[in-house]
């Protein structure tokens, strides 16, 4: 429960705070969230309020229920100024909340490259590890689409500059610059790392339907038949979700394995001939080559434009949140596809 001085401090009156104060208010009395009027301050960006109750006694560093002080609220939001004053008056940089994320990872994720270059630069370090084995570089990639790639391609390459491991196992992303920075920066790389899920960088991309980034990992050695801590291999996921331009990739691929078996026994060819849509079926099955004829005869036929097929997302569940079954769900075109995979 927040007492009268959260709501001094959130409407911005310091009249009422000092009035508060004065009476025996406590300035660092915390909420059911455990967060203080410095977060609420620091949430709003208020830079003289923050700086006054720094003044008057509030822990620059206190934590709330999750573990975040008032540096990731700021980093997270973007107030440079304010989070400069947090720094001047002692707020710990390195700090790591529950998810073991420090405050780089908020202003990464949010794209605030002035905050990102500040953090850096006051020494924090630049690529750590969550609990889920992610980076502030995957965060900032992750983040970055056709619609906002201006935004966190600034962030990104002040990541990759201050020494940001850009191994590719952790970078889901189809951003022109983006993806391009982080292609320069593949030599030396290890394109067969995996992630904490077995997934390597050309699962991620036949996850996602990068069919360029399938050719290009291929190109760079990244092997097509090491699969996930499920047994699903890239083709294997590809073609449940109707990828076809990376089942075609993937295909030409002289040491692919299109009889891998999953823990279930499911293969790419079984998931076709059961799941797939037509045109994968027909790409998989029917050793089809042509896009031009496929996109004539396929895409007419199922009532969606070629340019379409390539733009599904599902949403992908954590395997230990709904154990062995997961719903996925996407559209393509005026088709809705209702699945049910098994991992």
């Amino acid at each position: 429960m927040k007492t009268p001085i959260f709501w001094a401090v959130l409407c911005g009156d310091r009249e009422k705070v000092e009035a508060l104060l004065s009476l025996g208010a406590d300035i660092n009395a915390s909420d059911y969230y455990l967060e203080t009027p410095l977060t609420v301050a620091a949430l709003q960006g208020m830079l003289s309020m923050v700086d006054y109750l720094l003044d008057r006694g509030s822990i620059v560093s206190a934590e709330d229920i999750a573990g975040n002080t008032a540096l990731f609220h700021v980093a997270g939001a973007g107030y440079e100024e304010v989070a400069r004053l947090l720094l001047e008056k002692g707020a710990n940089i390195h700090h790591k909340n529950a998810l073991m994320e420090t405050p780089l990872f908020w202003a990464a994720r949010n794209g605030h490259a002035t905050v990102t270059d500040l953090l850096l630069t006051r020494g924090t370090e630049a690529d750590p590890r969550n609990m889920f084995l992610e980076t502030p570089l995957l965060h900032a990639a992750s983040e970055a689409d056709a619609f906002n790639e201006e935004k966190y391609t600034p962030t990104v390459h002040l990541l990759v500059e201050r020494g940001a491991n850009v191994d590719p196992t952790y970078h889901d992303t189809d951003t022109i610059g983006v993806y391009d920075l982080l292609v320069e920066k593949m030599s030396g790389c290890a394109p067969n790392l995996k992630s904490a899920d077995g997934e390597t960088p050309l699962y991620r991309a036949a996850v996602l339907g990068f069919d360029d980034l399938v050719k290009l990992l291929c190109v760079h050695g990244a092997n097509p038949n090491l699969a996930n801590r499920f047994g699903r291999t890239p083709l294997m996921v590809a073609v449940v979700r109707g990828h076809w331009k990376c089942v075609m990739a993937l295909l030409a691929v002289g040491t692919i394995d299109r009889d891998a078996t999953d823990i279930l026994g499911c293969s790419a060819s079984s998931e076709a001939e059961g799941r797939g849509v037509p045109l994968v079926k027909g790409v998989l099955l029917g050793g089809y080559t042509n896009l031009e004829i496929l996109e004539a005869a396929n895409f007419q036929q199922i009532g969606f434009k070629p340019e379409q097929c390539n733009q599904e997302r599902a949403y992908n569940p954590n395997p230990d949140d709904i154990p062995k079954i997961s719903k996925e769900i996407w559209h393509v075109g005026d088709w809705r596809h209702v699945m049910f995979v098994a991992f």
